[in-house]
């Protein structure tokens, strides 16, 4: 944590030559490409390209549909599509040579590009980064000091990220890993209460709906976002050797639009417009007085990661 100061002086000078302005303009062509490559005669194209190249979906009934069952989370591109990406290719192989860690950095750094290297991927492949060069010379950071000093740095870096809405809710999402757990606790456990914390707090910038959202959260997006993403991966590879798989994607997806509808039926959400908030310091001195709460929380329990 010595060079943290001399880490965010360096970030404020580089913003002076605007670097990730110049990066974002080459990764919009590559998120076009990525949009062009799409399989044909698909009914769901617009949700796959979503999850895949990191567009935005238009339309209004399947967004309105996740953001009421809290679900939003699952259609665009985030720290935890990276996190897959990194789970399906740790399953892929048990040897973790150099050629793998090569394979895998430039994986995720490709796909940070192809998405438009957009707010939230980039804070958590920053982060990601972070914990790397952490773990490979022994600097035993935490997780709180990787997310504080990726987002602090990416700030000072481009100070318009301030304003940035996803930025903001991608930071304030990642919280909810920090609750330090015994290691005697359940997974189950874990899972809940991570889902219950995250839920908690969406209510700082969003008004709160029911409970809805966390019993999706908890009985369907882990589930979802593991199934998903990769049948989207698989879908989109597929298409550029000229392999129409578009129709599974479809079939599962619509799966998922019914199942979300009906739910709906149980009243455990009301059914509000949902209105983006402006970020403003209102909304980021609470993410901050978390951060650091979370902080003395681990630290007070005397947890070895610190």
């Amino acid at each position: 944590m010595n060079f943290f100061i001399p880490l965010l002086i360096l970030s404020a000078a580089l913003s002076n030559f605007e670097v990730l302005g110049k990066i974002a303009i080459h990764a919009k062509t590559l998120q076009q490409l990525c949009v062009d490559y799409s399989p044909h005669f698909m009914i769901h194209q617009e949700s796959l390209n979503a999850l895949t190249c990191g567009s935005s979906v238009n339309n209004v009934l399947i967004k309105d549909l996740f953001i009421t069952t809290e679900l939003y989370h699952l259609l665009i591109v985030s720290g935890s599509h990276l996190q897959t990406l990194i789970w399906l290719m740790n399953k892929s192989t048990r040897k973790k040579s150099f050629i793998f860690y090569t394979a895998l950095w430039l994986t995720l750094t490709g796909f940070t590009l192809m998405t438009g290297f957009a707010a939230p991927i980039l804070r958590a492949l920053t982060a990601e980064l972070l914990r790397a060069l952490s773990h490979y010379f022994r600097w035993n950071w935490s997780l709180w000091h990787v997310q504080i000093i990726a987002g602090c740095s990416l700030l000072a870096l481009n100070p318009a990220y301030f304003n940035s809405f996803s930025f903001y809710l991608s930071w304030l999402a990642s919280l909810g890993f920090l609750i330090p757990f015994s290691n005697d606790q359940s997974k189950v456990f874990k899972h809940f209460l991570t889902c219950l914390c995250i839920s908690l707090l969406m209510t700082i910038p969003f008004e709160y709906r029911g409970p809805l959202g966390l019993f999706m959260n908890f009985l369907l997006g882990s589930v979802l976002s593991l199934i998903l993403f990769p049948l989207a991966l698989a879908t989109k590879g597929l298409s550029l050797l000229k392999i129409e798989f578009g129709f599974v994607f479809d079939w599962f997806f619509e799966f998922i639009l019914r199942l979300l509808i009906s739910t709906k039926q149980f009243g455990l959400a009301e059914d509000k417009r949902t209105v983006f908030p402006i970020i403003n310091w209102q909304l980021w001195l609470p993410l901050l007085a978390l951060q650091w709460a979370f902080f003395y929380l681990r630290w007070s329990k005397r947890k070895s990661f610190l």
